[in-house]
């Protein structure tokens, strides 16, 4: 549950007219136009309970085929009225899948966003230990960023990213340096000892939920679903 609710982001920020950044003494190629192929489709999410903000987090939005929408955390989106803020304003979105043991939902704008759609393409592959990913998200109130990180752990459903996290961009799409979507950002890892009451964050483990079971086929029957629902 405490891994739910903690919202992460990477914080290797960096600045595209750069080619490097320094880290703890060392270099590293900064997010340039090939590692920050989210950033133009990246929206912030905005949950409300009885007219007050509950809570934000980020997601992206895709298109495939005629369908447009916003994937994000399930976790996000699990209570309150949803919306999108938009360059033009607050969005109403619809929750049209929600998927809690995944950790995975998808949004749907009641109008169209301002900003351009990405096409969605599933990176499907089972191994991808150690490929760099970014993705951009809304962290804490430093405003729209972008981040990198490379996969040190994976199973069937979880990746481990290896970099570092803090509250404000759960959900964000992670994509690989090809632009493919290998999963969205979920959590960081925590850890109980007996020296402290509280758990510790364990600020380099951060969790992203895998989404390679969204396929054409599985998103054309979401989309026919809602519809049907009206």
């Amino acid at each position: 549950m405490i891994l739910l609710l903690l919202s992460c982001l990477i914080t290797m920020e960096v600045e595209k007219e750069k080619t490097l950044i320094s880290l703890e003494n060392k270099s590293l190629p900064s997010c340039n136009q090939k590692y920050n192929v989210g950033e133009e489709s990246s929206v912030r999410i905005q949950f409300d309970m009885d007219e007050d903000i509950r809570g934000w987090g980020s997601g992206n939005y895709l298109k495939i085929g005629k369908y447009k929408f916003v994937l994000t955390a399930a976790h996000v989106v699990d209570t309150g009225d949803v919306s999108i803020l938009d360059k033009e304003g607050k969005i109403p979105a619809k929750v049209i899948y929600h998927n809690t043991l995944r950790d995975v939902a998808i949004l749907l704008p009641e109008s169209e966003l301002s900003i351009k759609a990405r096409a969605i393409k599933i990176n499907d592959k089972p191994d991808i230990l150690g490929q760099i990913v970014n993705y951009t998200g809304y962290p804490a109130n430093i405003g729209k960023s972008t981040y990198r990180g490379f996969v040190s752990n994976s199973d069937s459903e979880k990746l481990i990213i290896q970099s570092f996290a803090l509250p404000g961009s759960s959900g964000s799409v992670v994509f690989d340096k090809r632009g493919r979507v290998i999963g969205v950002v979920s959590a960081v890892s925590v850890n109980q000892t007996p020296l402290s009451p509280f758990p510790e964050l364990i600020e380099t483990i951060v969790i992203v939920e895998r989404v390679d079971f969204l396929d054409k086929a599985f998103l054309k029957e979401v989309f026919m679903n809602a519809k049907d629902k009206g």
